[in-house]
C-alpha cells in the first residue's frame, strides 16, 4: 500500500507523468488546435491522440515529446 517507499515512488512518478499529460492536453485546448490538428501536426491518427489524452493506453514519455513538439511547448522536467 501506501506506506511501502517504493509503491508511494511509483505513485508520485505517476502523478507527475499525468501532470505533464494534463498541461499538454490544456496548452492543446488554450491553442484552439483539435485532437485531429494535433494528430496531423504529428502524423498520427487521432485516434492515437484521443487515447493519449483519455490516459487509457499507457502513453510513453516519447509520444508526450512528440505532442509537445506538435504544440511548440516545451517539457521541463523539475525534481
Amino acid at each position: 500500500g501506501m506506506k511501502s517507499p517504493k509503491y508511494r515512488k511509483a505513485y508520485k512518478s505517476a502523478k507527475a507523468k499525468y501532470a505533464v499529460y494534463e498541461a499538454l492536453i490544456d496548452a492543446r485546448i488554450a491553442g484552439k488546435i483539435t485532437q485531429k490538428e494535433l494528430a496531423k501536426r504529428m502524423g498520427a491518427h487521432q485516434s492515437a491522440v484521443a487515447r493519449f489524452e483519455s490516459g487509457s493506453t499507457e502513453a510513453t514519455l516519447g509520444f508526450a515529446v512528440k505532442v509537445a513538439q506538435a504544440l511548440g511547448v516545451q517539457i521541463k522536467v523539475v525534481p
